[in-house]
């Protein structure tokens, strides 16, 4: 398989930049990409592992085994990340100084129950002066205790695609989000979800983390 484009700019914010010395402590750990891969601990001008140096999404890496991620690159996953059972929605925000909800849950900036976490300083605010399209993290992230709750309101088909991975490996590595969108584990050189359907269906038809599978009702946001 091969990843999305890296290309949306994200500026440096005042959060940031006040908490610079916690960012590069937290950079220092061993870190892998969404599709398990173990990232460089240094390359191009970084030396800890994942580094966003042109402004993405997320933070990326260089990979120790190319034939692992099937590209030399890859998008670095959270620690401590579980499958996609919820949703970032909307997917892929971000807050009014560009930080995302990756961003808020490895740098400790909320809690899974919408609290504010260690790493945030009193001094920012709250969350709320940083909302962004009609969202502040706690409604946006799941990190932060927002999102769309799928787990309990969809099932996956029955369905491997013609690689024969499964709809659980769609969702373990992020290759798609629930809009049925290209995820940060998915690498453009491995083509198109249509590239991999299987019994007529795609990983946005048949997989929950995807978009599709069968819903029982619509999402909700966790409660």
């Amino acid at each position: 398989r091969g990843s999305m484009l890296r290309g949306v700019a994200v500026g440096g914010s005042v959060k940031r930049q006040a908490d610079d010395g916690r960012e590069l402590a937290y950079s220092s750990e061993a870190r892998i990409t969404w599709n398990n891969c173990k990232c460089k601990q240094s390359w191009g001008g970084c030396n800890n592992s994942c580094c966003n140096p042109d402004g993405d999404l997320n933070e990326w890496c260089m990979v120790e085994d190319a034939n692992c991620e099937d590209s030399d690159w890859g998008f670095c996953k959270p620690p401590g990340s579980d499958p996609q059972t919820c949703q970032d929605s909307p997917p892929r925000w971000i807050d009014a100084e560009q930080d995302t909800c990756a961003t808020y849950g490895m740098l400790g900036y909320c809690t899974k129950d919408g609290d504010y976490g260690s790493g945030w300083h009193k001094s920012w605010g709250t969350f709320s002066d940083y909302a962004n399209q009609g969202h502040s993290a706690t409604s946006a992230c799941c990190a932060c205790g927002g999102g769309l709750d799928i787990a309990s309101k969809c099932r996956d088909k029955d369905w491997v695609d013609s690689d024969g991975d499964t709809c659980a490996t769609y969702s373990e590595a992020s290759w798609c989000d629930h809009l049925g969108s290209y995820g940060f584990g998915w690498h453009e050189e491995w083509g198109t979800f249509a590239n991999m359907s299987n019994k007529g269906m795609t990983a946005p038809d048949a997989c929950c983390a995807c978009g599709g599978g069968d819903y029982s009702t619509n999402p909700t946001r966790p409660q």
